[in-house]
This record gives C-alpha cells, structure tokens and sequence, in this order.
C-alpha cells in the first residue's frame, strides 16, 4: 500500500523548482527576461496556469512537450527539472495552484503558542514551538543535560568564558527553583557578555587593525571595537545600536560616542596602492557598505543586483544604487591610509578620558571665574605702581629656575657646562647685536639626562628652504628622534629600534627666508607625541594625520647623543632650559620688551588687550595669589593638553559638503556610468519610508522601523544560530527565494515579535533562548536518534559545538589563572610563529610590517583583543576558522583538522597555561597528586573527574615524572616555554603534561 505523500507547498516545494529553473528567463531580471512573463510573480504566473487543470496549463504543457522549440526550459539548457519534480508541479496546480508571496517579506505577527501533547515539558513559549515540531515528527526531547554541562554550556555561550570552581561550587549547591536565573543574571550582567558578543559582531564589520589589500599597513580603530563591547554591556537596544553605526554623525549634536560608532562601515580594508585608480576603490568601498548591510541586516544577497537585476529576488540593480547613493557621499578618498588612518577621522577619548577631561575642564573653568574676578576688579593702587614702574623700566622675564644655556654671541664669557658648541666660529651682524653664522656643519650637543624635557629658542634668520634638523636624539636603545622643518613644515619623528616609524607634523602660516623669525619648541624624549613648537609666539597644531619619514640624506646622524640647531643662516639670543616652556613665556622670548611700550601710553590710549596684558604683569608683581592661580591654571591646562594628547584617533564617516552624483554602474564597472539616481529604498521590501532627506539616517530607521519584515527576523535567526549552530533559516546571509526555508516559522516570528515588543532588547532574546528547555535538553543521544536527525533541525537534543579558537585560547589561559580581565584597550600582540608578517613585509616604510611580541600582562588579554592583520591573521585562531575580516562574516565555519590538534599541541599558550596551572594545583595540594590532578580536570573541563579518569591521568602523571627523573634536561625544555618563570622540577614537568593532556581532550574545545 502506498504512502500518501503530504500536500504540496508552494514556499517549500514549488518555488524551489520554479527558481531553480524558471526565473533565468522569468524572473525579476529585465535584462534577460523573455516573452514579458514572470513566473516570481503571482498574476503573471498564474496567467499560464489553470487551476486544478494541469493539462489546460500552458505552463505544465510545456514542461511535458516533447517538440523541442515548445518545450521549457529549452532542451539545450544544462539544468533540466527532473520527472519528480514535474510532478510535484503538476500535484500543485491540481491542488488548486495556491500562490505564497516570498515567506520572509510578510509582515511579522506574533503568532499562537501552538498545542502539544505533553504540557510538563516546555519552560516558555519557546518550547512550545519546538515540542510541537518534534511530535510533528514522531520525536521528543532529549533529557535535561547535568547541572555541570549546562553551567559550562550557559556561561561559554553567554561570556566565552569557562565556569570557576566557585561558580560551579555555588551554582551546584543551590538547590532553589531560582538557581539557573541567579547564573543567567550574573551573565549577562558580566562585562565579558559584552566581550562575547563583539566577537561576533566584529565579524560582521570586518574590523581588524591593518588596512589590509597589497601593503597591510596599520590603522587604529579600538576604539569602534570599545564602543561594541560597552554598548552590548550597557544593552543598547538594537534600533539605537543600528542607527549610530549607520548614521551616528547624522543624528542632532552627536556625541563623540556616536560618532566612534560610526566606524561600523570605515572597517572596509582601504587600499593605497600607487598606481591603482583612487575612484575604482572608492566605488568598491561603496559597494562593500551596501552587500554588508544587506548580510547584517536584510539577510539579502544585494551584491547580485550590482551588474544586474537580481535573478532570484525583487532587487533590481536601480535598488542597488540607490543604496548606494547613501553611503557615496561620504567624505573619503579611494587611496589613503598608507602612514596612518584613512580620512575622515576624529579623536575619540575612552569613557575613563572623557570623565578626566570633564573634571580637569570644571577645575579649570573655577578658576577661570576667579581670575576674571582679578582681571576685572579695580585697583586704585594700580596707577601709582605705573608710575613707579615706568621709572624704573620694568620688563617682563621668564624664570632661570632651569636654565641650561643663554647664548646672545656678543661676550667672550665662558660657555655653560651643560653644553658643547661644534662650529661656532663664523659671526655677522645678529638680531641684537652679533649672531652666529651657520652653514649646517654648527650644532649645539646636549651635555645631559636625555630622558628629561627640553626647551629650546632661538632668532632665525633663514637663507635656505632645505630641510633642516632643529632637534636630535640617539639614544642608547638605538631609538631616533629627529625635529625636522622644511620651509613651513615642521616634523617630528620616532624611528624605533624594532623598525616602526611614528611622525607628527605640523605648519605654520608663512615662513619666509632671508627675515628674521623666532622659533621656539619643547618635548619630552619619553613622550614625543606631547612637543610642542612655536613660531614667532604662535604655537602651531600637530595634523592628526602623518607624513611619510625623510629621505636618508635629510635624516641626522647615527652616532649616539643629543644636539640641537643644525641650521644654515644666523642664530642669535638662543636660549635652553630643561623644563617645558608654557605659550606665555614663549611669547616673551618672542617679542621685544611691550610693558615699556604699554606704560609709555596712557590708559585711553591703550587697546583692551594691551590694558589686559599691562594688568596681568601688575598683578604679577604685586599679588602671589594672582601668581599661584596663573601657575594653578597653567597646570590645568598643561594637563589636559597632555590628556588631549593622548586621545586615539579613529575613523569615522563624514558628509561631504558638496554631494557626490551617484550613477548605476552599467555590468557593475565602476567607470562604466549610467543613469543618475537619488538615495532610495527599496519599498517592494518593506514600504515604511521614514521621513528623511535621503540621508543614512533615513536609511537606518527604515531598518529598524518596527514594521520592516526582515530586521528583526535577521537578527533572532543570528542569535539562534549562536546557540544551537544553525538558524531557524540555515542560509543565514538569504533569506530570499534561494534560501532555506525556516524550520520552525512560528518560533522566529514568536522571538522577532517580542524583539521588537521588547523595545529591541537583545539581553531579553539571550534569557529567552538559555532559560529554555529546548535549550537545557542533553546533547547525547543513542545512534539511532542522531541518525534521524543529524543536523538537529528539529532541535530534539542540546547543542554541541566545537569552540571559537578565542574561547579556546580563552579557556587554556582562565584555567591557568594567566587570563588578564582588562576591558578595552589598544590590540595586543601574543605569541605566534615568527617570520609570518615578514614573509609578506613591504619594506620597514610602512607600518604592521614586522611582528614585535607583546610582554608581560599584554600576552595574557582576551583573545577579542589579539592585533587582526588581515593579510597574516593570528595563525593560532585561523586554525579553529576565524576569517580574516577582509568581507563580512556572518557565519563561521566549524571544521575539524589535523592543524587544529598541531595547535593544540603546540602552540606555546598552551604549553605555557598548562605550566601554570599544574604549578598552582602542585603548590595548593603538594604530594596530593590526585587532588591535584581533580582540580586541574575541574577548571579545564567543568565537571568532577570519573574514577576511570583519574586512574588514567595518575597512570599519565607517574609515566611522565619517571621519563622527566631520568632527564632533566627535557623537563628544563619543556618548562622554559612562555614567558612564565617556573622553578623546573621532574614532577611540575610531569604536572605539566597532565594538564596540557586535558586541554587537549575532545571534550575542552566543545559544548557539552
């Protein structure tokens, strides 16, 4: 007797087919469309079907048609429909031809929890719907994994992290109904939830620290990275996490915050080629923005429709630049970025440096009031001082506290010991009196510490525009530092001995040769990036964006020391002092004496500047309270200029002033113009258009608007995929005609409802999903039962997945209590294979090219925080299937190699966090071996050891302490890996191999 086969459905088995098949020829591409029939759509299609007749079809006919010039599709095509699934197409139209628009295009509506048989089962509405799906199926859950396996499942899920021995102890003993919410709640309530979930989303916005393309040089942008990990910790609900990444510069007054998020779309590897056409990589970064929101967003394949209409999905290729149009005006060039960031960019101070910078600011702005007050107040006793001080030919002087060297050339006095002239034997007629001639061959070497501040001025009287060395250092680590002006720019640079080149530049707004001129500048040798330089009293203002380093002939000498002044014209009234001057001092040494010139006018005769300036040398003289709240602001502002100093920059998207005409591009060529259009959405997706000007801003609340179908299906198929390693759609980057359908559609509709419910809650979605049945279910299960149903896809057991390789890096480095928990920060360098950075090097002129290890606590970070080159990722997470970032990524794969066992094995982190673990069980339990050993087991894998386990492991350990006893040379080896210091002894040796054997095991690189 045969089975009667189940009623067809059109999404799951009909449109397939005509997909498949059809929609080259009939489908939503114009371009290629034939005879003006759409099959993908319903009143065209159902013009060539009759209803309950197949044999009146025109369109079954055709497929039955045995002349070749009538059949369809044409003989020749190479993809024919197969007779089962003719059939299937005829059982349709038989059945009535009943029509279902695209699945993932209808509004959401939260649907009814569906009935199930055994009501004890489900925790929530979840379970209903997966129960329901099972019994559908003949199936039913598995059984509720241990209490062990779900803490250790639960907490790498929600933090990447494995459980403690004092988690796993207290969540264990308690026994209360409320046991699973308290872990749940102090989850997500744990920075490193946030820490987690970046991972993923980094992926998506294919951040790394390198530009990546040919050279692969350094860029900075933590401080996006920063922004995703407080904003998933702060649970920044998902429409606002959208809208400031797409459009945070757009939004009214936008904070620095807002705008460090847009760095979403600056992610985009950027090229800087020479050679390469600036526009051709501009309109790649153009495209790149719209296929990465389509992926994080819509779950579409919009890069399709680039060349041409889409051949599956209502997309056509005027969609697709219209999207575009919203990112082709951002202010950014094709190439960029080869000594530093690529424009546009912004300083964006940490959260720790904005509180800092709001208190310096309120203290400063206190005693601004109080020296207004002073300025302000009158004092009859004022004229009588003038008076006074006019006899006496006051003059404003800056402090000799510090003084290393005042040099005027016009005595024959000794010279100071704290320097050694080389040179000075040529003079002329100076700015007062004699100066020095110099040719270039004179110089001043500095008798002194290097590692203090300097100050440095000096008249100037230029014959030449060729670069000239004002300032130099060679210090005894083989590090450079070289102050550089070439007519009106001035450059400071840093060459390190590891082969990096740091650069500072700056310009002034005229410098002109053959006039006399004052420069001054001040640095500390430890810290550079703070000098300062000033031209005629005016301090200048160091470009956030860097040159490229001098040609060798302009650079100064190799030999180890100090000097400074290698110039060519004349020199005179130089001054050094080893302090940091401040912009009023500086002024002075600039100017010739005013007072003399103020106190010579009466009081109606003086500007308000100049009555300003007479009253603060007044008060100077007369009032050390005046003097002390000067010296009080000064230090204020010396300290916030050094805080601003020490801001990171990041990139950021901007709006050009003047838009940009966007084109369609005609076969997607980025030269090949066509037709002119406007920002546009695609409304045959979604029809809500927000009001707008046709700005990213539009674009990002047409995403998130709550009636757009799409979004929040998205973003609950991502967050499920997390959990059990496949979505409801398993096509996680299509949710269009070619994608999967999803296996449970009522669950995504039920979660992307309450998403949206829930004001976009994503730490809501997290405890819905972990506080689940279906999720608390075993992942073991008998034969026969995985062999129904190996994908899982009825979710009838838990999940078991392989790890990240940051979890299990993450994992080794907690268990060995090496794990350093700082959040944020710059990306760190951690051990890897040498060589690999250099094997792709362009040359020690560019930045990331050769690898320099981290030390100390910066080996230890979190795996998130590891330095992401694109072109030589960190090999150790590659490994386990990290991509490089160079597209987005919306899905991992989870393969298993033999490379992954190498790394394992291998890789001195490992090696390194089992030294350190077996040192602290050694030392906390002694000659206890097997309470040693039980410890090590529980902080590694999560779970008590067996009896059978621990005979094994002990069985291991003796082996091992006999093999290490008999050759203490290979236990010294084996314990000098990692930086980690280690007194070697056979048995922390043989520890050692127990641990790293446990870290090995199958069962520490899964989910349980």
């Amino acid at each position: 007797m045969r089975a009667e086969k189940p009623a067809v459905d059109f999404a799951r088995d009909v449109q397939p087919i005509l997909a498949q098949h059809c929609y080259a020829c009939h489908g939503p591409d114009a371009a290629t469309r034939k005879a003006d029939l759409r099959l993908d759509q319903r009143e065209s299609a159902l013009d060539q079907i009759a209803p309950g007749h197949s044999d009146a079809s025109e369109l079954y006919r055709r497929l039955v048609a045995s002349d070749p010039d009538v059949r369809m599709p044409p003989p020749n095509e190479q993809h024919q429909p197969s007779l089962e699934e003719i059939a299937t197409l005829k059982r349709w139209i038989e059945a009535g031809a009943q029509w279902q628009e695209l699945w993932s295009l209808q509004p959401i509506a939260r649907p009814d929890v569906p009935v199930v048989k055994d009501r004890d089962w489900p925790s929530h509405a979840i379970d209903f719907f997966t129960l329901a799906k099972m019994e559908a199926n003949a199936a039913g859950p598995s059984q509720p994994a241990s209490r062990y396996a779900w803490l250790r499942r639960v907490t790498f899920d929600l933090t990447g992290l494995p459980p403690t021995p004092a988690e796993i102890e207290t969540f264990v003993s308690d026994t209360s109904p409320q046991a699973e919410q308290k872990v749940i709640d102090r989850l997500l309530a744990s920075p490193a939830y946030g820490e987690n979930f970046a991972r993923h989303w980094l992926d998506l916005a294919r951040y790394a620290d390198t530009h990546g393309y040919n050279v692969d040089s350094h860029r900075d942008m933590w401080r996006y990275r920063e922004w995703v990990i407080e904003s998933l910790n702060e649970n920044m609900p998902f429409d606002q996490f959208t809208i400031e990444q797409l459009a945070g510069d757009l939004l009214p007054n936008p904070t620095v915050d807002q705008l460090t998020a847009t760095g979403f779309h600056r992610n985009l590897p950027v090229n800087d080629e020479n050679g390469a056409f600036a526009e051709e990589y501009r309109h790649a970064y153009v495209v790149d923005r719209v296929n990465t929101t389509g992926t994080v967003w819509l779950g579409m394949t919009l890069g399709c429709a680039q060349c041409h209409d889409h051949k599956y999905d209502p997309i056509s290729q005027r969609d697709f630049y219209q999207l575009a149009a919203f990112f082709d005006n951002i202010d950014e060039k094709g190439l960029d970025g080869q000594y530093g960031n690529a424009g546009p960019v912004i300083k964006s101070p940490t959260r720790k440096q904005q509180r800092q910078f709001t208190k310096l600011e309120a203290m400063l702005g206190e005693l601004r009031q109080s020296y207004a007050d002073y300025l302000t107040a009158d004092d009859p006793l004022m004229a009588r001082w003038e008076t006074k001080a006019k006899e006496e030919g006051r003059a404003e002087v800056v402090s000799e506290e510090k003084l290393i060297a005042k040099l005027d050339f016009d005595t024959t006095s000794p010279l100071p010991d704290g320097i050694a002239p080389i040179g000075f034997d040529s003079f002329a007629t100076g700015k007062h009196g004699q100066a020095l001639l110099a040719g270039g061959n004179a110089r001043i070497n500095l008798l002194r510490n290097a590692k203090g501040p300097i100050s440095v001025a000096a008249w100037l009287y230029p014959t030449v525009t060729r670069p000239q060395v004002l300032y130099a250092l060679n210090d005894d680590n083989r590090n450079n530092l070289e102050l550089v002006q070439a007519e009106d720019k001035f450059t400071l640079i840093l060459k390190k001995v590891d082969g990096t080149n740091i650069a500072w530049e700056a310009a002034c707004d005229q410098w002109e040769t053959n006039v006399w001129q004052h420069l001054a500048f001040a640095l500390e040798p430890t810290s550079p990036e703070n000098a300062r330089v000033w031209v005629n009293g005016k301090r200048l203002k160091w470009q956030s964006t860097t040159p490229a380093p001098l040609d060798e002939e302009n650079e100064g000498e190799n030999t180890l020391g100090e000097w400074t002044l290698v110039v060519r014209g004349l020199l005179d009234d130089i001054r050094i002092d080893s302090r940091i001057w401040s912009d009023a001092e500086t002024r002075i040494l600039a100017e010739d004496d005013p007072i003399a010139a103020l106190l010579s006018k009466s009081s109606e005769q003086r500007t308000e500047e100049q009555s300003l300036r007479l009253k603060k040398f007044y008060l100077r003289e007369t009032n050390e309270d005046f003097v002390r709240l000067e010296a009080a602001m000064e230090d204020l502002r010396r300290k916030i200029e050094l805080l601003q100093r020490e801001f990171p920059e990041t990139m950021v998207m901007r709006e050009r002033e003047e838009p940009r005409v966007t084109h369609m591009r005609v076969g997607g060529q980025w030269d090949q113009h066509g037709d002119v259009v406007q920002p546009g959405l695609p409304e045959q997706l979604f029809e809500g258009m927000p009001d707008g000007s046709g700005d990213r801003l539009q674009l990002a609340q047409w995403l998130v608007a709550p009636g757009n179908p799409l979004t929040a299906r998205v973003v609950v198929n991502r967050t499920w995929q997390h959990y059990f390693g496949t979505g409801l759609v398993k096509t996680i980057n299509d949710f269009g005609t070619r994608g999967e359908l999803p296996t449970h559609p009522g669950l995504l509709d039920y979660l992307a409802s309450e998403l949206i419910d829930s004001g976009w809650d994503i730490k809501h979605l997290h405890r819905l999903i972990v506080s689940s049945s279906t999720y608390r279910q075993s992942s073991s299960v008998g034969r026969t039962r995985y062999e129904t149903d190996p994908q899982n896809r009825l979710l009838a057991r838990g999940p078991r997945l392989r790890l990240t390789g940051e979890a299990i890096r993450d994992q080794a480095l907690a268990a060995g209590g090496l794990l350093v928990r700082q959040i944020g920060g710059v990306s760190v360098k951690p051990y890897q294979p040498e060589g690999l950075w250099e094997e792709l090097s362009k040359g020690s002129e560019f930045t990331a090219q050769r690898f320099v290890q981290d030390q100390g606590d910066r080996l230890y970070r979190r795996s998130l925080y590891t330095y992401w080159k694109r072109s030589s990722p960190p090999p150790n997470m590659t490994a386990f299937d990290a991509p490089n970032r160079e597209i987005c990524v919306a899905q991992r794969s989870r393969t298993n190699t033999p490379m992954q066992a190498l790394v394992l094995l291998n890789d001195v982190t490992f090696v390194e966090a089992a030294k350190v673990l077996a040192c602290d069980v050694g030392k906390k339990h002694g000659n206890q071996i097997e309470r040693a050993i039980a410890e090590a087991f529980l902080r590694i894998l999560s779970r008590p050891i067996d009896t059978d386990e621990l005979e094994m492991l002990a069985a291991l350990y003796r082996q091992e302490l006999r093999r290490f006893a008999d050759d203490r040379q290979a236990a010294n080896e084996w314990l000098s890996e990692g930086e980690t210091v280690v007194d070697s002894t056979p048995e922390l040796a043989a520890m050692t191999v127990l641990c790293h054997t446990i870290l090995n095991l199958d069962e520490a690189v899964m989910t349980p």
